[in-house]
């Protein structure tokens, strides 16, 4: 089951978003857009949730401006779940962070603390 930021959110509502920078050309992201879409719509198929932690809303709701209404409807259907982010999720999070960030393994150095994050 994804989760959605911030970042993959705005992907999917706002068609002119800018679009995030590979980290090794520094040029967009190819199909970045098209890649959200096609996730969205194979979870649809799947009938599988995507996951919008209760942050990353927020975060989607202060771009949203006059679409705020149009953005809340379409992630309040599926495959959209939102979720609250409480105590457990913040304890479930720092686990999944301490098993990426484990001092002394080796790590894929394109995951970075900025991209796991819950505000902008």
């Amino acid at each position: 089951m994804p989760a959605f930021d911030r970042s993959v959110l705005l992907l999917a509502l706002d068609p002119d978003v800018n679009l995030p920078s590979d980290t090794k050309t520094n040029k967009p992201v190819e199909f970045a857009i098209e890649r959200v879409e096609n996730l969205i719509r194979m979870c649809r198929l799947r009938n599988e949730r995507i996951i919008i932690p209760t942050p990353a809303l927020t975060e989607v709701l202060v771009h949203a401006g006059d679409a705020w209404d149009e953005y809340l409807d379409i992630l309040g259907k599926p495959p959209f779940s939102i979720a609250p982010f409480d105590k457990r999720a913040a304890i479930e999070a720092a686990e999944l962070l301490e098993n990426v960030f484990q001092r002394g393994k080796k790590r894929n150095p394109a995951i970075t603390r900025t991209k796991i994050k819950l505000t902008g």
